[in-house]
């Protein structure tokens, strides 16, 4: 008999979007699977429309916001599946047999710890599956997994995989801890993906088990630049040596100076060019400067490695900490 699988999706105000991700979860082919639908607060009518319409969807309900990180970490403690599928909410299954790849794959090597892939149709691309990888100086680039490789060849190891669609034996993700809450936004995936390979196993990108994201806008935190600019700087804390930490901190003052020292002919030209100006033409030297200080100031908590995030203890440690903040 197949194994039990158990989806994860943790989400906010997307009530619409949501119902189009768990509907293409239920069309896949595999069975037994659960749905564990992670709300954060959601002030869209969400929990009420899937009690109403999706009487077998398990829903943990938050009472505040905490972020999607400590969300994945609730629904993987109550997961009781030999396989865990993290989703975002705005994910498409567009084929019906993803799922029962990806579970094969897992089953059938168990080198392999993270399979998944992202094909960001948000950017017009369909026939790409997209993994990540780090250079020495923590900058972010593609793995890509095409249609049209051999499909012998498509399978490829990348660093780490956007948790918008990953999946993972759950023994290897406890293994891992779970995911790191402290980050401002976005950087858990690629956590999770070293704390993985930190643990002997293999992080897999695939077009044939990729699904579609739509990076839907809504539901969205509005600083999501500088929240990106927080959680690179608390990666590397986290992760890299102080001397290693004191170049990059160097490379990010730099950048922050040349921004505004080009700021000013920048402004011109588009004005010239008859081009439109937003908030963030003024605003990426700033951030890289706040994120610095806000860092910073937090080090001694960010800066901790924990062996786990899925206890109760650090359970309620972050919930905690997010009732300071507020």
């Amino acid at each position: 008999m197949p194994e039990l699988l158990s989806v994860i999706i943790p989400s906010y105000n997307r009530k619409r979007v949501l119902c189009d991700c768990i509907d293409s979860i239920l069309a896949q082919e595999y069975r037994p699977m659960d749905i564990i639908v992670v709300d954060d607060n959601s002030q869209d009518g969400t929990v009420e429309h899937l009690l109403s319409h999706y009487k077998d969807v398990t829903i943990i309900a938050s009472e505040r916001r905490y972020g999607p990180s400590h969300l994945r970490n609730k629904g993987l403690n109550r997961a009781k599946g030999v396989f865990v599928l993290f989703l975002d909410s705005d994910v498409i299954l567009h084929r019906t047999d993803i799922i029962t790849k990806m579970v094969h794959r897992l089953r059938n090597d168990k080198s392999v710890g993270q399979i998944g892939g992202e094909i960001p149709v948000y950017l017009g691309i369909t026939d790409e599956a997209h993994g990540r990888k780090l250079d020495y100086f923590g900058n972010n680039s593609v793995v890509i997994s095409r249609k049209t490789d051999r499909p012998d060849a498509r399978a490829k190891d990348c660093d780490y995989l956007p948790t918008c669609h990953c999946m993972v034996r759950k023994e290897v993700a406890v293994q891992a801890g779970g995911f790191d809450p402290y980050y401002q936004f976005g950087g858990e995936d690629v956590d999770f993906g070293r704390a993985i390979r930190n643990n002997g196993y293999r992080n897999i990108v695939d077009y044939d088990v990729a699904a579609l994201h739509r990076h839907d806008p809504s539901g969205r935190y509005k600083d999501e630049e500088y929240r990106y600019m927080v959680t690179n700087i608390m990666y590397n804390l986290k992760w890299h040596t102080g001397t290693r930490n004191a170049l990059f901190c160097l490379k990010d003052l730099s950048q922050a100076l040349l921004f505004y020292l080009l700021l000013v002919p920048k402004v011109i030209t588009k004005i010239a060019r008859g081009d439109g100006l937003v908030r963030a033409n003024f605003t990426g030297g700033y951030y890289i400067l706040k994120a610095y200080a806000r860092t910073m100031l937090g080090a001694p908590l960010i800066h901790k490695k924990c062996r786990t995030y899925l206890s109760a203890e650090e359970m309620d440690a972050f919930e905690a900490s997010i009732r300071r903040d507020i």
